[in-house]
């Protein structure tokens, strides 16, 4: 149901909860002609920035992530990383654009094809095709913590090991496994590129506490190459 709301009002709102079905509502809604479409989400539908239903997207945080200020902007940090991943050069990407199944691939481009009809529980299969002559990992599917740990296992069999996905919304993996995996001299590229276009911050939390902003902005900034605002004081 798409309602135009003519006056001001609180209203309780529900929206898609796949990816498939945000593409057909925003599909609905660009028939009225609309000049933006905004799209809001949490850090647990990430799904929704990708390339497939967002041409950029925005990236909020503040204080009632927690009351550790370095915590939040750690944190905040380390998922922008992830959500920014470099898109992989284009002989790879012409390589792999076609692919349905994940695949590893050599220096020179030989495949393997691994057929699965999902990676989650079969991480061990992928472990046995990985070796020391693997130099791209292919997931037609989701980055997983499990997986990585296949990587963490195999690390002094592999050599200097690309991994690969579709976007970084693929990549379901929890903060202290993405460290581990640095450690390995493992490099993660995805095949398109999320467009990142600021980070959004608030001091105040609805919890009852507050950071203060030019601390928590100077703390921002050092960690974030981003553009980066206060709605609520910086667009005064």
């Amino acid at each position: 149901m798409i309602i135009e709301a003519i006056t001001e009002g609180l209203a309780l709102v529900a929206g898609p909860s796949t990816i498939n079905e945000m593409k057909q509502l925003i599909e609905k809604l660009e028939k009225y002609k609309v000049s933006k479409i905004f799209i809001d989400g949490a850090l647990f539908r990430k799904s929704i920035a990708s390339f497939k239903i967002a041409d950029a997207a925005i990236l909020s945080t503040g204080a009632s992530y927690s009351k550790n200020i370095n915590k939040v902007v750690e944190d905040t940090s380390l998922l922008l990383e992830e959500l920014m991943l470099e898109k992989v050069d284009t002989n790879i990407y012409d390589i792999l654009i076609d692919e349905e199944n994940s695949l590893i691939m050599d220096s020179q481009f030989n495949k393997t094809i691994i057929k699965l009809d999902t990676l989650l529980s079969n991480e061990e299969t992928v472990k046995v095709h990985l070796n020391k002559d693997s130099k791209y990992l292919y997931l037609d599917g989701a980055l997983s913590n499990k997986l990585i740990q296949v990587i963490i296992d195999k690390r002094f069999e592999l050599n200097n090991l690309v991994i690969i996905v579709k976007d970084a919304t693929h990549i379901i993996v929890d903060t202290e496994y993405l460290e581990k995996l640095k450690l390995t001299n493992t490099k993660l590229l995805v095949m398109n590129k999320i467009n990142m276009l600021l980070l959004t911050y608030n001091p105040h939390s609805s919890l009852g506490y507050d950071f203060d902003n030019g601390e928590f902005e100077e703390l921002l900034h050092k960690k974030i190459e981003l553009p980066i605002i206060n709605v609520l004081k910086d667009l005064e």
